[in-house]
């Protein structure tokens, strides 16, 4: 998705909703003029790419001679996986692109391939199983996977659940327990401290999900995620990437 807000309050009035884009890792491109080359607007000067360096938030913008349909193809490259601003000066929208070509298509990455030898350790911890459980969070949503996550736990006879951000995703289904963590019924609780097993797929396991690594204390995690380091509450016992 993209958003253009005006400079200075503007880009300020934008800020939570940024923030918020930004932490759920959603794919956006906002794209703010920038007054800080204009004495005249003064009143509505700001260093948007201070601020939003400070948030965290990736920024891309043209030097000051340089072609800004560059820097917006940049960009858009690095909004595919996340929230990026495009500090644009406003002087460089008053001459045309340089380049005579679309901004450049670049393929997506190569999704890792997994360890043949983890895929048995995870294939054994799932049989093994008497309680298993199908955690999906918002990677499971962006990678499609609900049907394979379905077959998986059925095939092992588990429940199913989700985090806040996957919500619904398996609304319906036969084993559905809903949201994991802080927004859980009692019956999620219970089903959560019960299982052995809990296969978690594309979620980032933080407090909320795992109420501050209280949920799963008697359970094998197994981790399937495109970043077999990324950051847990939980001990992972098996990450496949």
């Amino acid at each position: 998705g993209f958003a253009t807000v005006t400079h200075g309050p503007g880009f300020t009035n934008a800020l939570t909703a940024l923030v918020t884009a930004q932490r759920a890792r959603t794919p956006l491109l906002l794209i703010a003029g920038s007054a800080m080359g204009y004495s005249h607007r003064s009143t509505q000067r700001l260093d948007h790419g201070a601020v939003a360096s400070a948030l965290g938030i990736p920024v891309v913008a043209p030097l000051a001679d340089g072609d800004w349909a560059e820097a917006a193809s940049e960009a858009l490259r690095r909004a595919a996986d996340g929230t990026v601003l495009l500090d644009l000066p406003a002087e460089a929208t008053r001459r045309p692109a340089r380049r005579g070509s679309e901004p450049e298509r670049h393929a997506p990455a190569a999704r890792p391939s997994p360890d043949p030898q983890a895929v048995d350790r995870v294939v054994e911890g799932l049989i093994e199983a008497e309680r298993p459980l199908i955690l999906a969070g918002r990677g499971a949503v962006r990678a499609g996977i609900r049907d394979e996550l379905i077959a998986l736990g059925r095939r092992h006879g588990a429940r199913f659940g989700t985090t806040l951000a996957a919500k619904g995703l398996f609304s319906g289904l036969g084993g559905d327990i809903g949201i994991v963590g802080g927004l859980a019924t009692p019956a999620s609780w219970a089903a959560c401290r019960e299982c052995d097993v809990v296969v978690v797929a594309g979620a980032s396991l933080n407090g909320f999900t795992t109420e501050h690594a209280t949920l799963f204390r008697s359970a094998r995690v197994i981790r399937l995620d495109e970043d077999a380091a990324a950051p847990s509450t939980l001990d992972v016992h098996l990450a496949l990437c």
